[in-house]
């Protein structure tokens, strides 16, 4: 089964700019690059304490536009600084989702804003911390003091997406909650170091489009063994047999209810 979060896969257009995004608004230094001339593409692997994102840039895609409300939507972290953070975002003139912080069915403020590419990104006040966080003034942006939360999904069949992600791979569910109106179904699922956070929307149908935010990638022990499992489960796989990766490692890719894309990954 699996073992551990590995990454989260991002597409940018331009991986100079989103190294620099990454480097310089949350800390994270660049750990591995790597390139694919025949399939025009660049990775570039993004790491701070156990997180990595991997970014890719596939020169062949340059003009496709994929949204950034993904089936894979959003990653999450948490600050002790959530006004200072709002206002250094304002500061920059990344794309925010309110004029404000608002508050999550959890009672936590929090604020959604767009990178670089348009990956959709949340900032979450530190549980039972309220009011104002500022930073020093002349702190450099933004997000150094954060930690990573979690990665958020937006499906189709909240019933369904909970079945697949408990009894097929392992999550254990821990807290669910709804929107005042109603109208947003959330369960948050914990497994492998990683907390996942199904929601449901009123009025959203399959399929959701793949997304900037493109996959979630986990470690396995033996990838032939775990791809056998999947195809007797009749979960579908992008590929037959294990790939190869540009740093030798065996992957393969299957996909979950709402046809977000998952990764395996065998280490070396």
């Amino acid at each position: 089964m699996l073992t551990a979060l590995e990454h989260i896969g991002v597409r940018t257009k331009n991986i100079e700019q989103a190294i620099s995004f990454y480097q310089q608004s949350f800390g994270f230094s660049l750990s591995k690059r790597f390139s694919n001339s025949s399939r025009k593409l660049e990775i570039a692997i993004m790491k701070r304490d156990d997180l990595q994102i991997e970014l890719l840039e596939y020169g062949l895609e340059k003009e496709k536009i994929y949204p950034t409300e993904g089936v894979v939507n959003h990653i999450a972290f948490i600050s002790p600084r959530l006004e200072a953070d709002f206002q250094a975002i304002q500061e920059n003139g990344w794309k925010t989702y309110s004029a404000a912080p608002v508050i999550a069915p959890s009672g936590r403020r929090f604020i959604f804003f767009e990178g670089p590419q348009g990956e959709k990104l949340q900032i979450l006040e530190v549980a039972g911390e309220g009011g104002s966080s500022g930073g020093n003034e002349g702190e450099l942006p933004c997000f150094s003091k954060s930690t990573f939360e979690h990665i958020g999904l937006r499906i189709t069949d909240l019933k369904c997406s909970v079945k697949f992600y408990t009894e097929e791979l392992g999550f254990e569910k821990t807290r669910a909650m709804k929107s005042a109106d109603n109208l947003k179904q959330i369960q948050f699922i914990k497994g492998y170091g990683v907390e996942l956070e199904l929601v449901q929307s009123s009025g959203d149908v399959a399929p959701i489009p793949e997304g900037i935010v493109n996959h979630i990638a986990f470690l396995v022990d033996d990838i032939e063994q775990f791809m056998a499992l999947l195809k007797e489960k009749n979960i579908p796989l992008l590929h037959h047999t294990p790939q190869l990766s540009l740093t030798g490692r065996k992957i393969a890719y299957f996909l979950g209810p709402d046809g977000e894309k998952i990764e395996v990954i065998q280490p070396l």
